[in-house]
């Protein structure tokens, strides 16, 4: 298990060169998902892009779509 720092890194690892709104707080998205692993964390982050991805064409914000 990672600790909130430790998940806070894979966070900002796994949204590296995704769309990402500027107000997304990975501290605060790290602080909400203990007892997630590095693959659930990887999971997540897959299907809010997915969710943004076109047609949607936004970027991943604090309610997952931000246009």
């Amino acid at each position: 298990m990672q600790d909130v720092k430790g998940r806070q890194q894979i966070i900002e690892l796994y949204l590296q060169g995704k769309p990402v709104d500027k107000s997304v707080n990975t501290n605060l998205l790290a602080r909400s998902t203990p007892g997630f692993s590095g693959a659930d964390l990887s999971n997540l982050i897959n299907v809010a892009a997915i969710q943004v991805s076109p047609p949607n064409a936004c970027v991943i914000g604090p309610a997952v779509c931000v246009r």
